[in-house]
């Protein structure tokens, strides 16, 4: 992911841009990489993974950062 200028611009371009880098074809040939010789990669696993990298699934990844790294400011 690339650098962002403010939170709203974090907020507004990474779930979209992380739904276009998280290609499951990607994770696919990630995990063949280091599978075990005689072993093969799980298709369910890859369709389970496309189905949780989309934009909305990238919204809830930006809000569950924020919720770990900041706390609001003391009134």
């Amino acid at each position: 992911m690339g650098k962002y200028v403010s939170w709203e611009d974090f907020e507004r371009n990474v779930p979209k841009q992380w739904a276009e880098e998280t290609k499951p074809e990607n994770y696919k040939a990630g995990l063949q990489r280091i599978c075990p010789p005689g072993y093969t990669v799980k298709e369910e696993r890859v369709k389970s993974y496309a189905e949780n990298t989309d934009e909305e699934h990238g919204k809830k990844l930006v809000r569950n950062y924020k919720v770990a790294m900041f706390k609001p400011k003391a009134e």
